[in-house]
């Protein structure tokens, strides 16, 4: 496929374009920075909205995400579309552009690509930065495909490390050598507050919460996991956890709606818990009920 260029030119493009050198590369990635969460968080923020303009942010939890951004790969593999920043349109996860869905757009005989980052500001000082980058692949008239393994496209490594440069730069005052651990960095937080969802069942609050940080971390397979089969996600659409979970995947807007619904505070019995429990107009209501002895969501639709 002419998407097949090497993974090391693809790479090399991109670092090109942000005008990166070998040794910067290796201090973006190898640096924490010695400075106020405040500080660290407010100039990654800054640098990946620079780059990828809609993003959900959660400075509590120092987690950002992007949402997809359109990257056009021509039959022909025009090495313009390999480059890491400043390359391809962008998507409003709410319009989706023309198109009016986050993979919409006029109709074309090229495939699509997109790619999407998570980025996590973790530990104490010196924060340290960690960037996932996802790549998916849209025909018109499919399903956006997330492409995994072989299938990863060679320009996504590039593009994340463009974006890891781009914070250094932000911060390069601040930066320290951090000692690579075998173990990958995980953010310490605080011991869950279930009372936080109301005065529900116990294991429906652990759900709840448990979906939420699933949906705020992008771990989507996790979140399939809670979610009934035949979840209802659309009034008139047929019912389906597969689709809702690939909606999330490529709305991020979406995912934040439905996170929010879980905070505003649930209600219920020991059958069916809703959150939140007086929602206006407009808003998702969650709903959880007891599927297999288990509490699982089974209806997340907007209340008109």
């Amino acid at each position: 496929m002419p998407i097949r260029t090497t993974i090391s030119a693809a790479v090399a493009v991109a670092l090109a374009a942000c005008g990166a050198s070998p040794k910067e590369v290796h201090l973006a990635t190898t640096s924490g920075y010695d400075a106020d969460f405040a500080v660290v968080y407010s100039k990654v923020l800054e640098a990946v909205v620079e780059l990828y303009p809609y993003v959900d942010e959660n400075p509590t939890s120092g987690v950002i995400r992007t949402a997809w951004h359109q990257i056009k790969i021509s039959s022909g593999e025009d090495t313009r579309t390999a480059r890491g920043v400043g390359v391809g349109s962008v998507t409003n996860p709410a319009t989706g552009g023309a198109g009016g869905g986050a993979f919409g757009g006029t109709a074309r005989m090229d495939k699509l690509y997109f790619v999407r980052f998570r980025v996590y500001v973790l530990g104490g000082k010196p924060w340290r930065v960690r960037i996932e980058g996802e790549a998916a692949e849209y025909e018109p008239g499919l399903k956006p495909v997330p492409l995994s393994g072989a299938d990863v496209p060679p320009w996504l490594k590039g593009r994340v490390e463009a974006l890891q440069v781009a914070i250094y730069r932000k911060l390069k005052r601040y930066a320290v050598p951090i000692h690579k651990s075998r173990r990958r960095p995980v953010a310490r937080a605080p011991a869950p507050d279930f009372a936080r969802y109301g005065a529900i069942p116990p294991a429906a609050a652990q759900r709840i919460h448990a979906l939420r940080e699933a949906l705020r971390a992008g771990r989507f397979d996790a979140a399939r996991a809670m979610v009934a089969d035949d979840l209802v996600w659309s009034e008139g659409a047929a019912p389906g956890a597969d689709q809702a979970v690939a909606l999330w995947r490529a709305d991020p807007t979406l995912v934040s709606r439905l996170v929010a619904a879980l905070e505003a505070g649930c209600a219920g019995n020991d059958q069916q818990v809703a959150c939140p429990a007086a929602p206006a107009p407009g808003d998702i209501q969650a709903t959880f009920a007891l599927v297999g002895g288990r509490w699982k969501l089974v209806r997340a639709v907007p209340v008109e």
